[in-house]
């Protein structure tokens, strides 16, 4: 008996490992087959000549209206990667990556029973096809890193809450409160992850089903008073000690709004109903079909590629999970474990969303893409959720494949957009320069690209600053 106990904590061990390098394999497979081809895109011009010109420690200059916090981290990571943009996309990718791994030990730490739906949740987190900013790395960099440490934070509140002995206890909560002010201070809007930390921590109560209901919220609250202080003393300094002088990140202004006109409060609840119906189902069509049918012969192909290699992956992921965890598989036919985690991802995609729609925004699959991020493990936890439902085991494979084929075509037509408007600004200003090798300062630009809009006047003075007067400035 204990032979067979230490083989199975063996091949539980084996698989998890296996799993981890499936979802860090396709990561690469996902972000990074086009990342040398791509340059500056949109906010990245203003920001990387700002520091080239100025020093990283500018940083604080362009940060301090709305989010200091960021400066720290833009200033640094610059200081590591300068301005070679490849190291940005490298970066950005190992973000998404860790922020699947700290999804997936918390969701194995709370039902180790359910290891293919874990895994499949932080699958569709990693590859989420509704976020289509990952190739423009350096100005969401903040971004992409407060989403990685808001899931590290709630694996440590797991991993807290999981362990008896009081010292590592302590330092486990120290680093999820730790982690869980840093993440809203890089970007506040994701503080509604938080609601993913309670769930988790009332779904770990209720496996212990020895309380009564009244004794069993008393638990969930002690166990959950440590992590909300985190949330508690972020919004003390941003109500009360920070003055931002950006309206669309001034809290106070926005829910003045609402005073104002009862109707707003209204349009807040229509807009929440269309985003959630976005960013649970459309995020899986609207990007594809935007993007997917607007490529050349041979980034169709080699898109179509990646995407199959990717399928073949995680289904070989599967199948090892079934030889060396079968029991991992009772999830298929346990409807108890389905609603609790449809009932988790529910909250999770749904009040991921409110801080946006408080500040008068949407997600879309635009500029707005961003948006819908917070919301993708949620996302992930109601698609898996629907995929195990359906009786058939083939008919959910094949589903599972189409879904993993989708998100990762999407994400390289996305990718081979951005890299088609590289090639265009850099071939539009060869030609300028050619034509004009020496433009005075003080000249005023107009210009109109082949491919991509000019949304922000340093998309133009951007790279022309970088050609014609690159040199460091005071």
């Amino acid at each position: 008996m204990e032979k067979r106990d230490r083989m199975d904590s063996t091949n539980s061990s084996k698989s998890l490992l296996y799993l981890f390098a499936v979802l860090a394999v396709v990561g690469v497979l996902v972000y990074l087959p086009l990342a040398g081809q791509m340059g500056y895109y949109k906010d990245d011009w203003f920001l990387i000549f700002d520091a080239h010109t100025q020093g990283a420690e500018f940083f604080h200059e362009i940060y301090k209206i709305d989010r200091p916090a960021r400066a720290y981290v833009m200033q640094f990571v610059y200081n590591l990667f300068g301005d070679r943009v490849i190291y940005y996309h490298l970066s950005a990718y190992l973000f998404r990556l860790l922020a699947s791994w700290a999804l997936f030990w918390a969701l194995d730490m709370i039902w180790p029973k359910y290891r293919k739906p874990n895994f499949l949740i932080a699958l569709l987190l990693l590859i989420y096809p509704g976020f289509l900013s990952q190739f423009n790395p350096i100005d969401y960099q903040a971004q992409i890193l407060s989403l990685c440490l808001a899931f590290v934070s709630i694996a440590f509140t797991v991993k807290a809450i999981k362990v008896q002995t009081p010292g590592p206890r302590l330092v486990w909560i120290g680093l999820s409160v730790l982690t869980g002010i840093i993440y809203p201070a890089l970007v506040e809007y994701m503080l509604g992850l938080e609601v993913l930390r309670l769930s988790l921590i009332a779904q770990s109560v209720v496996q212990e089903n020895s309380f009564t209901p009244k004794e069993t919220i008393q638990r969930i609250v002690r166990l959950w008073l440590p992590f909300l202080s985190a949330s508690v003393i972020f919004l003390i300094w941003r109500f009360f000690f920070f003055e931002t002088e950006r309206r669309a990140t001034d809290l106070g202004a926005q829910f003045g709004q609402l005073f104002a006109s009862p109707l707003t409060g209204l349009w807040w609840l229509v807009n929440w109903i269309q985003d959630g119906f976005r960013v649970v189902f459309l995020a899986w069509a609207v990007p594809f079909y935007n993007l997917a049918f607007d490529l050349r012969l041979k980034d169709l192909l080699t898109g179509m590629g990646l995407a199959v290699i990717a399928v073949l992956l995680v289904l070989s992921g599967l199948l090892e999970l079934r030889r060396l965890n079968p029991e991992s598989f009772v999830d298929e036919t346990d409807s108890n474990w389905k609603k609790q985690i449809l009932l988790t991802g529910v909250l999770t995609a749904l009040l991921a969303l409110l801080p946006v729609i408080v500040v008068n925004r949407h997600a879309d699959f635009g500029d707005y893409s961003r948006y819908s991020l917070a919301s993708a493990a949620g996302v992930g936890m109601i698609v898996t959720v629907f995929l195990l439902s359906i009786a058939s085991a083939r008919l959910r494979i094949a589903l599972i494949a189409i879904l993993v084929f989708i998100a990762s075509f999407t994400h390289y037509a996305n990718a081979a957009h951005a890299v088609e408007i590289t090639e265009n600004m850099r071939d539009f200003w060869w030609q300028v320069v050619w034509r004009a090798p020496d433009i005075q300062p003080g000249t005023t630009l107009v210009a109109n690209y082949p491919v991509g809009a000019i949304q922000e006047d340093y998309f133009v003075w951007g790279p022309a600053n970088f050609i014609y007067y690159p040199e460091k400035q005071n």
